[in-house]
C-alpha cells in the first residue's frame, strides 16, 4: 500500500512527466479549459503543496493565501524544479507537527480548524489528482503526441474498484 507521502510523490512524478513533454503549449489558451492553460492548472497544484509545506513550518495552512507566481505558468523548466523541491520536503515533513487550518467562505474573519499533516496530504492526493483528470481532458483533446499514464487523473479509488471488477472504466 502506498503512504500517503508516496502517493503525492507519485502524482508528482506524473505532473513532471506531462510537463517533460510539452512546449509552448503549456501556457496556450485552451477551448476545453475555459480558455485556461495548462500551465494554469499547474500552478494551482504546485502552489497548494508550497502552501501546505509553508504553513506547516508555521503551524496554519492557509490554501487562499497562495502566491499565485506566474512564473508556475509559463516556465517548464522553473516549474519542474518547484516540484522536485516539493518532493524533496514532503520527505522530510513530521506528520506529528500540531497544525490548523486557516478557511473563510465568506466576508467574515478566517476561521480556525484543527487538522494534521496526514489529513492534508491525503486532501492534497485528492486535489492533485482532481486536476490531473483535468488535464488529462486538455491533453486528449489537444496534444495527441503526449503519452500518460493509464492511471493519470484517475483516483485510488477507481483504479482499485477496476482492478477487482476487472474494468477499465472511470
Amino acid at each position: 500500500m502506498l503512504s500517503l507521502t508516496n502517493a503525492n510523490t507519485t502524482a508528482i512524478d506524473q505532473l513532471c512527466h506531462l510537463l517533460e513533454q510539452l512546449n509552448a503549449n503549456y501556457s496556450q489558451p485552451l477551448t476545453v479549459l475555459n480558455n485556461n492553460t495548462i500551465g494554469k492548472h499547474v500552478r494551482h497544484v504546485v502552489e497548494f503543496y508550497q502552501t501546505f509545506l509553508q504553513g506547516l513550518a508555521v503551524g496554519t495552512v492557509n490554501y487562499d493565501n497562495r502566491q499565485r507566481n506566474i512564473r508556475l505558468e509559463t516556465d517548464i523548466a522553473f516549474t519542474i524544479e518547484q516540484l522536485t523541491q516539493i518532493k524533496t520536503a514532503l520527505q522530510h515533513i513530521d506528520l506529528n507537527k500540531p497544525l490548523q487550518l486557516s478557511v473563510a467562505y465568506t466576508q467574515d474573519a478566517p476561521q480556525q480548524i484543527p487538522t494534521n499533516p496526514t489529513r492534508e496530504l491525503a486532501y492534497l492526493i485528492e486535489h492533485t489528482i482532481h486536476h490531473l483528470a483535468i488535464l488529462r481532458i486538455a491533453v486528449d483533446a489537444h496534444f495527441s503526441f503526449v503519452n500518460l499514464p493509464n492511471n493519470f487523473g484517475i483516483a485510488y479509488s477507481t483504479v482499485k474498484h477496476q482492478q477487482t471488477k476487472g474494468t477499465t472504466a472511470n
